[in-house]
């Protein structure tokens, strides 16, 4: 299940804030297996990131599934029709993480440095 928040998670404290985002709980069972962020301010491309902190089978069935599709109706909804998806950190030793992307149906994921500084 997907959740709206109103304030920015955590772990997405490198993002600016603003009207360009929407952060999300994703939650199982009723607990939170993770965080989502949409950044749809260069459509119409819409930044997907994501903060997956748990990891079961239960989950990444519910990720893959109901969720995905669920994330990509909010994304069409915001007039945006091409997802970049982003992961903080590297995923050498996140075969879940990896695995999930190419069964969403994205290509092999490449890793990329990203600094922000506030001018």
């Amino acid at each position: 299940m997907i959740r709206p928040v109103a304030q920015k998670p955590g772990c997405f404290g490198e993002l600016p804030g603003g009207d360009g985002f929407k952060f999300y709980e994703l939650l199982y069972n009723g607990e939170v297996y993770g965080y989502g962020a949409l950044d749809f301010r260069f459509k119409p491309y819409c930044l997907l990131h994501l903060e997956i902190s748990k990891w079961t089978p239960s989950i990444y069935k519910e990720i893959k599934g109901r969720d995905w599709n669920f994330a990509k109706n909010i994304i069409r909804a915001l007039d945006c029709y091409m997802v970049v998806l982003t992961k903080k950190g590297n995923l050498q030793n996140q075969a879940s993480y990896t695995k999930l992307i190419k069964t969403c149906g994205f290509p092999e994921p490449v890793e990329f440095t990203q600094s922000t500084q506030e001018i």
